[in-house]
């Protein structure tokens, strides 16, 4: 039975692939992209099981889980429909003064976007893989870390929306620049050891294009996408576990070590097919669940509170996002690490369906689904539909809902968007008081409109 969920689900990424590839629709493009990293998570390690960790299971376990994700993913396809036929194209938030002033200085915005994603690099720690206590990780973090790590990819995203734009517009010197600053970023993030940190910018690349209305170069920067990390899979994990093992490793040392082996495809291949652990983990957790109650209060307004900085909380206490308890040991991911694994410090894969049926059983599936593709739209509409700056706000929803999560839960996806409300506002205000008082009127150069593509 779980062959034939996977079979099923494969079918439904095959078509919104295709969609994909002849839409223009950003909306089509993030089904699109989400079909095609769900064939890895999905369908792949069902199919070739004895090689990933789903061997150990019964046959009847795996098939539960698999058509609980094919259930999610369907219901998020009917959501994505509903959505389009409820929620107007008007919605979307314009902030037209400001994005002609930061057009005009696209150069000077985009330098600075470069030098930030420097600095924080250099100064920052990017992941939580080598922290000990991962309660002490994000309890010690600074108040403003938060705010910083959303200026780091507000960065990537501007660099990204940078390209695009000229790449529309054909100007090859820029392009040239700009993709020289890109580049130079996704060198140093491959010394992360972490796949995602890698994906986020190619992503981020590939959705810009698509905002701008090159949907075959779009579609080719998703394969381009997809061919990175087949290739740097293996590196990144070899990379981590290597920081892992070795006191006074560096990631340039690892980086020089590893190899593929003498076979070079098995590598690869195992290390996709090793994205089975989320359907392992869904197994494993789905007794515990039921076991358990339903999450109560504190866990839905962790994600309404999450569009608060922790500076402004007594003692500097925020409920940890999506947790039954407001710590980071109440959030499934972290959860389930515990439960599987021991008390010991990490996180699994746990997100999706697995987490809509933590809300509220089959049910919640169905429900949760359906609201998760609504809330896509809203999002294409009410941002990806706007000029330069909502369009760089967009582009962190659109990897959070398509690359973090293969795909999100309805409050998953919703917890993506609270951290930018207060961006949002700020945008809105700036635009207002700089066509009030006509402070972009000083500049006599005139720029071209921003090219957006319609929903």
């Amino acid at each position: 039975m779980e062959y034939l969920a996977s079979f099923l689900l494969f079918l439904l990424c095959l078509w919104l692939f295709f969609r994909m590839t002849r839409a223009r629709d950003i909306l089509d493009f993030h089904l699109g992209v989400i079909a095609t990293f769900s064939i890895g998570y999905y369908c792949l390690p069902i199919w070739f099981k004895e090689l990933s960790p789903l061997q150990i299971f019964r046959s009847y376990e795996v098939a539960i889980i698999a058509f609980m994700f094919l259930l999610f993913a369907v219901c998020i396809t009917i959501g994505v429909w509903v959505g389009r036929r409820s929620i107007p194209k008007s919605v979307a938030i314009m902030t037209p003064t400001l994005d002609r002033l930061l057009h005009r200085r696209m150069l000077v915005t985009t330098s600075g976007a470069f030098l930030f994603y420097i600095y924080y690099y250099s100064t920052q720690t990017l992941t939580s893989y080598s922290a000990d206590d991962f309660e002490a990780f994000f309890n010690n973090r600074g108040p403003f870390h938060a705010i910083f790590s959303l200026l780091s990819k507000f960065s990537l995203a501007w660099m990204a929306i940078a390209i695009a734009h000229t790449w529309s517009h054909n100007k090859r010197s820029e392009l040239v620049l700009y993709s020289a600053m890109f580049g130079f970023c996704l060198l140093m993030l491959l010394l992360v050891g972490q796949r995602l940190a890698l994906l986020t910018p190619l992503a981020m690349l590939a959705a810009a294009l698509s905002l701008s209305g090159q949907s075959k170069r779009a579609v080719s920067m998703l394969g381009v996408t997809v061919l990175v990390l087949l290739l740097v899979s293996p590196i990144a994990v070899f990379i981590r576990e290597s920081l892992a093992d070795k006191e006074n490793e560096t990631a340039q040392h690892a980086l020089m070590e590893f190899s593929y082996g003498d076979d070079a495809f098995s590598s690869i291949f195992q290390s996709i097919i090793d994205r089975g652990d989320l359907i392992y983990v869904a197994v494993r957790m789905k007794p515990q669940i039921d076991a358990d109650p339903l999450p109560g209060p504190i866990y839905y307004t962790s994600v309404l509170l999450n569009a608060i900085p922790r500076a402004f909380f007594p003692g500097g206490f925020k409920p940890y996002p999506l947790s039954t308890n407001g710590f980071p040991s109440g959030e499934l991911s972290i959860y389930s690490w515990q439960h599987i694994l021991g008390a010991s410090t990490g996180s699994l894969s746990a997100f999706g369906g697995i987490v809509a049926y933590r809300e509220f059983s089959w049910a919640g599936v169905v429900l949760n689904g359906m609201a998760t593709g609504i809330l896509f739209v809203f999002f294409a509409r009410w941002l990806g539909a706007g000029g330069l700056i909502l369009q760089v706000l967009y582009l962190q929803v659109f990897v959070a809902n398509s690359i973090s999560k293969v795909p999100p839960s309805f409050f998953e996806s919703l917890l993506s968007l609270m951290p930018m409300l207060p961006f949002i506002v700020v945008a809105v205000s700036i635009n207002w008081i700089i066509a009030r008082f006509g402070i972009s009127r000083r500049s006599t150069t005139s720029s071209p409109r921003v090219r957006t593509h319609s929903q």
